[in-house]
Formats: structure tokens, C-alpha cells, sequence
């Protein structure tokens, strides 16, 4: 997947290097000039594995969680909880609630996972794969509301099943609340 040679991506481009992310056609970067940069070629354009291992900074493209996606005041879990529509399956509970009018903007996403879930390794499974989750099936889910997703008690952590889940569950419950 990676090129074998070292030299095939110039130093500029090494420095410009911000991202990269998989596609149809294999491994893609990207730079700050805009250039694409493809694996799998034996092109000027190659990036190789000791670039990605000298520590420049790499990030996935398209697939960032950024803060302005999450829910993280307490209150917002609190009131997406207490005043917002609710659809459960047998492994997740989805609660949603519009944001505030002056909070406008895309769908955002809380996830609390309870302690008797199980412990901190469980838990860091069940985050991952949720924000996952949401993070590819975004553009199934409405804009515009906050979402705070927990597991539901004794539930099995599955995969498939929350990301075939999630965008169906938070439908319903953004039905529910209007």
C-alpha cells in the first residue's frame, strides 16, 4: 500500500503533509497546497510509511470529530435526557432534543456509557464505536439537534448493530419530540 522509496515525497511536501484517509483507489493524503498525494503509484507524488512514522502531523480526513460536533455541557445531557424524544433498540438508547435557535447548526453527539457497562476498556469500546458510527452515518441523520446516546443495560457490544441502529433510532426519536 505504502511506496518503498523514501525519497519519493520532496521535503516541502513532507512538511505540508496534514492528512490522509482511504478511499476507492487505496490510501490518500493530503497537503496544505491542496495536492493529493497517493499511495500505491510510483509517481513523484508517493508518500511513504517512514513519513507518516517521522512525526508529521496526520490526521484523518472527513472522518474528524471535531468539538463543535459534540455534546459537552452537562445541562445539554441533562435536557436532551429529561425533555427530548427517546427510541431504544435492544443495544442502544438514543434521546434527541432540537438545539437552542441560537445554537443552530449540524446534529451533535453525547454518548454516556455507565459504569456497570462494565470497565474502562468496555466503555472506551462502546465511545468508539458509537462516535464511529456517527461519524459515517451523518448524512442520514437530520441537522440541527443534539443526540446523547448510552448503551442499554446488559446489552452486547456489537458493531454492526449500532451503526445499522443509530440513524434509525435517532429518526424515531426526533419524531417523538415534535
Amino acid at each position: 500500500m505504502w511506496a518503498k522509496d523514501s525519497s519519493s515525497a520532496t521535503g516541502r511536501e513532507r512538511q505540508n503533509l496534514v492528512g490522509y484517509g482511504f478511499c476507492a483507489h487505496g490510501l490518500v493524503a493530503s497537503s496544505t497546497t491542496g495536492r493529493e498525494l497517493r499511495s500505491g503509484s510510483s509517481s513523484h507524488n508517493d508518500i511513504t510509511l517512514s513519513d507518516h512514522l517521522d512525526g508529521y502531523r496526520v490526521s484523518i480526513l472527513n472522518q474528524q470529530f471535531p468539538k463543535s460536533m459534540r455534546v459537552v455541557k452537562g445541562d445539554d445531557f441533562t435536557r436532551a435526557i429529561r425533555q427530548g424524544g427517546c427510541a431504544a433498540d435492544g443495544t442502544i438508547v438514543v434521546f434527541a432534543i432540537p438545539r437552542a435557535k441560537e445554537l443552530e447548526g449540524p446534529t451533535r453527539l453525547g454518548v454516556t456509557i455507565p459504569k456497570k457497562t462494565g470497565n474502562a476498556v468496555v466503555r472506551n469500546q462502546w465511545k468508539r464505536l458509537i462516535r464511529e458510527s456517527f461519524r459515517t452515518q451523518r448524512p442520514r441523520i437530520p441537522a440541527g439537534f443534539d443526540l446523547v446516546v448510552r448503551p442499554k443495560k446488559d446489552a452486547i457490544l456489537d458493531g454492526s448493530i449500532i451503526r445499522k441502529g443509530l440513524p434509525r433510532l435517532a429518526g424515531k426519536a426526533i419524531q417523538r419530540i415534535r
